[in-house]
Order: C-alpha cells, then structure tokens, then sequence
C-alpha cells in the first residue's frame, strides 16, 4: 500500500476524535514522508549570569549539578544528527546562552546550513552587546526572547537577582537601531509583586519593536527563592490589570499570549499519555550534559538511526489506532523543559 493511500485510511479512522491522535497523525505521516518536524532546543552553556528569584539558578544545590560547555565539534555533531529533521531550533532553555555568544552564533549559522525553517534564542539580554546581536541577526536568527519579570527598575533587579535594568533598556535601543531586527518576544512571569505594575508595560516598550509578549503565571520549577505560587494575587486582579493589559497591547499590534481567567483558576493536571507522547516524540532537549547513562547522545547517533532502533513508525502508528501509549519515553532521548 502506498504511503499516501495509508495516511488516508489512517486519517478517516481517527478524524472524529480529534485532538490528540490527529496531532500524532500528523507527527507519523511527516515521518514516513521524510518531513521536518520535530523541535531542538539546545543549552550551549550550563551556568547563568542572574539568579532570578523565580528560577532554580537560584537554588545553590541544583545549580552546581549543571556544569558543562558545548564544544564546536559538538555543535557540528549535533546539526548533522538533527537539523536535517527540525522544524524549530532554540538556543537557551533555561541556562543563559550568551555566556557562550561563540556557541551560539555557530548554532545559528548551522541551523541556516541545514535550512532549519526558524531559529531563536532565549536570553535575559544582560550580557548581549550590539555587536553580538548584529552577529546572530546577520547570522539568521529569526527571534529573539527576552526574560522581562519586571516594569519599573527596582522590581526588575529584585526579581532577577545580578540584572541591570539600564543594560536591558540599552537591548531595546539596540534593537530599534537595526535596519532588519529579529521577532522580539517578552516573557513576563507574574507574581505577587510585580502583577500591578504590569499595567505599564504598554507604555515602557511602545516605541521598540516588540512583536509578542508571554504573560505567564508563576510555577513551581525547583526549589527557587522565590516560594509564594500562589495564583490568588493574580485572580483577584485579573479584571482590573490583566485583561486591560492584554486589551491595550493587542491594539497597537502586538500578540498576546496570556491564559484566561478560568484557565488560571484551574490547578494544572498531567498532560494525557497521547499528549505527552507527541511532547516527547517532537521535542528534543541538548546539552553539556547530553551524554549521560541510558541518554541517546545524538553527537553519535543519527535521528534517522534512533527512530528506525525504536521502531517509531510502528509505534506511533499503534498509539494513534489504539490510543495506548506503546512508547517508553524516558528511555528515548533527554527532555528537560527548561523554558522559563
């Protein structure tokens, strides 16, 4: 049968049920058509410049057990084994990518040798120069997403601990300056303390060439300074703050990425096993550390090679028929979510 006829028969079966299984048939039927789609998210550095209250770097213990650089021929190692296959590729997860701006300009030219449709770069923006920002743009880099956790000066230092609020304002003019600058993303975590000044975010990037702003409630990721998670303080001004933020941005252009208010008044619950099965099966998590025991080190072995090893086609082709979850995901491939 060929493959098309089968994508077809597959798709008539599982079309009613939506969701989950028509994701995966998407994920199965770009895998036997040799497509692009899964994402990279790469750490080239294991270490950070801030100790932001709300992140594990502020966690002593925890962050001495990330250590590590990646290496040039790592890099190299690395796009071979994956970018032919990626979608996305993003540089920084969690750790801070421009301690290692060598690193990271290299990622984005691989990215653009392997023609990887979009490439970002997560940073705090403390340490990027204009020299090093117009290096990646002229590398290629499609986005760049800055961790904002703050809109007056002292909120901002006290939340990320080691950031100079004057620095980050001089990205944003550097940014402006460029005759063909990036996607600029904001992520703003919300919390206790900074949720009633977010009402002048509006006004503080007006004139820089912000395209998208993440609002995102505050969550547990480690034991982090920070410990009040509590999701009253943000509900209780959701009418008055939130929703009038969100209204003003979006007029003048920007897209808002913000959960509703019954949304945010819902205690998180696992992801379903088909949900986490396309999770597992299109992200892909690299770093100093991507060697360990029982960990596939893709500087070695080829995508194409893990997933004839794992049988992923056959896999998933039970998953989405069956909707059971067949796969032993841990044992794939590293999947940290590090995007804070």
């Amino acid at each position: 049968m060929k493959w098309n006829s089968l994508l077809q028969k597959t798709a008539r079966k599982v079309s009613h049920k939506g969701g989950d299984r028509l994701k995966l048939l998407s994920v199965w039927g770009a895998h036997l058509m040799g497509q692009r789609y899964i994402g990279v998210f790469i750490d080239p550095i294991l270490a950070c410049n801030l100790r932001c209250q709300m992140c594990y770097f502020s966690d002593h213990a925890y962050r001495a057990t990330l250590q590590g650089r990646l290496t040039a021929e790592d890099c190299d190692q690395f796009a071979a084994n994956l970018f032919p296959h990626a979608l996305r590729l993003q540089i920084g997860c969690g750790a801070e990518p421009s301690l290692a701006p060598d690193m990271v300009i290299r990622l984005i030219q691989l990215g653009r040798q392997y023609k990887v449709p979009f490439i970002s770069v997560v940073t705090n923006g403390n340490l990027l120069t204009s020299d090093i920002l117009q290096e990646a743009v002229t590398a290629g880099l499609n986005e760049l997403i800055l961790s904002l956790h703050g809109v007056r000066k002292e909120t901002y230092e006290s939340l990320m601990v080691g950031a100079k609020w004057e620095r980050f304002i001089s990205l944003l003019e550097s940014l402006k300056k460029l005759n063909n600058p990036p996607a600029v993303r904001l992520n703003y975590t919300m919390n206790k303390d900074n949720i009633i000044e977010l009402s002048a975010l509006p006004d503080l990037i007006r004139d820089y060439p912000i395209t998208t702003v993440q609002l995102r409630p505050i969550q547990k990721i480690g034991e982090s300074a920070y410990q009040d998670f509590s999701m009253k303080p943000l509900l209780d001004v959701y009418d008055e703050i939130i929703e009038p933020t969100v209204r003003r941005l979006r007029t003048t252009g920007i897209e808002v990425f913000c959960p509703d208010k019954k949304k945010m008044s819902v205690t998180a619950t696992p992801p379903r096993h088909l949900a986490k099965l396309f999770e597992e099966v299109t992200y892909y998590y690299l770093s100093p550390q991507s060697n360990g025991p029982g960990i596939v080190d893709f500087r070695k072995v080829s995508f194409l090679d893990y997933t004839r090893k794992i049988h992923l086609a056959k896999k998933l082709f039970h998953a989405i028929l069956l909707e059971k979850n067949t796969l032993s995901v841990k044992a794939l491939h590293t999947t940290k979510k590090l995007n804070y």
